[in-house]
């Protein structure tokens, strides 16, 4: 069986200055299975899935100010789009695959690239 009992929107940031954990601004949309990538100062998280829907939200993070911005959407909102699968090369972010439907039954064959401005 599914459980979405561990959707979070929580932000934990470890300093190993001084070997600790902090939070800070929580994820808008509380969700699992997202991806995530490191580019241009900002951390982008794509996608997601929570009880009986997927979500196409993309945002990104600006640890200078603890604040999220909206970006533009995935095409196909999908989730499990995990680690390996999402690569930055240049300025762009690619983000292929990923399951269109909440479980992880079906996979498909998506690819987004995205920008930064």
């Amino acid at each position: 069986m599914d459980s979405y009992d561990f959707n979070t929107g929580l932000h934990g940031v470890y300093g190993p200055a001084d070997v600790s954990w902090s939070f800070r601004a929580p994820l808008p949309v509380p969700r699992s299975g997202p991806s995530a990538a490191y580019v241009g100062g900002r951390i982008v998280v794509f996608g997601g899935e929570a009880t009986g829907k997927v979500f196409g939200t993309n945002e990104a993070y600006d640890p200078k100010t603890d604040t999220w911005e909206a970006l533009a959407p995935m095409r196909v909102p999908r989730h499990g789009l995990h680690g390996a699968t999402v690569a930055v090369i240049g300025d762009m972010i690619h983000v292929p695959g990923g399951g269109p439907v909440p479980g992880g039954s079906i996979q498909g064959a998506y690819h987004d690239a995205y920008t930064l401005g």
